[in-house]
């Protein structure tokens, strides 16, 4: 009879990545995914640029409007737009990182993220939408993108404490600003009740009133 021997058993460990608990979707022929929600996640969040093993490209409309719990975000390096309202009414909102990577913010992104102090915004941001940052009590400070070229109506309407806006190594004194010469546009309100800043400087190209 044939000796059958005892077979070596091996053990194989599988293990899964940590996630942050944030919702996502399948997009593009389920290529990419697109953040939907906040999920579980709490606190200082730093989101997933790729999510089981493909790219997360941008955050859906009202994605995380409403939310209150997530403190801090840093926003992956994948992602390329930013939807609507995305994340309106974010009460504990104190801190966003925007990726070079995002050329699209959509109208009331962060419209009454009454925590959020400080923001910058990258060079391949060119145009701010409408109420994009409205009501944005506590913001003091913000970076433009070098190549900023317009700025909607309501853009920063209500930023009661913004005294400081930069750009390309440009800052003046505190509620005295400097408009980089790349901005051909403001519309209508963009600075209304902007209470901080007392003088505002534009260069020669621009165009004042309703834009597009």
């Amino acid at each position: 009879d044939e000796e059958i021997l005892p077979s070596e058993w091996k053990t194989v460990k599988f293990t899964r990545e940590a996630e942050t608990g944030l919702k996502y979707k399948l997009i593009n022929n389920r290529t990419e995914y697109e953040l939907i929600g906040a999920g579980y996640a709490s606190g200082d969040v730093v989101m997933e640029s790729e999510y089981r093993g493909k790219p997360v490209t941008s955050i859906a409309k009202k994605a995380l409007a409403n939310n209150k719990k997530i403190t801090s975000l840093v926003i992956g390096e994948n992602v390329k737009t930013i939807g609507d309202s995305a994340f309106s009414k974010c009460s504990a909102l104190t801190s966003i990182t925007i990726p070079k990577s995002v050329i699209s913010i959509g109208e009331y992104a962060f419209q009454s993220c009454k925590a959020l102090v400080k923001v910058t915004l990258p060079d391949s941001v060119t145009v701010i939408a409408p109420y994009t940052f409205a009501w944005c009590s506590s913001l003091a400070e913000i970076k433009l993108g070098k190549d900023l070229t317009v700025i909607n109506e309501f853009a920063f309407s209500n930023c009661e404490k913004l005294t400081t806006i930069s750009h390309n190594g440009v800052e003046r004194a505190e509620g005295r600003v400097q408009m980089p010469d790349t901005l051909l546009g403001v519309a209508n309100y963009a600075f209304a009740d902007c209470l901080s800043i007392t003088d505002i400087t534009f260069g020669d190209s621009l165009r004042l009133g309703s834009q597009s």
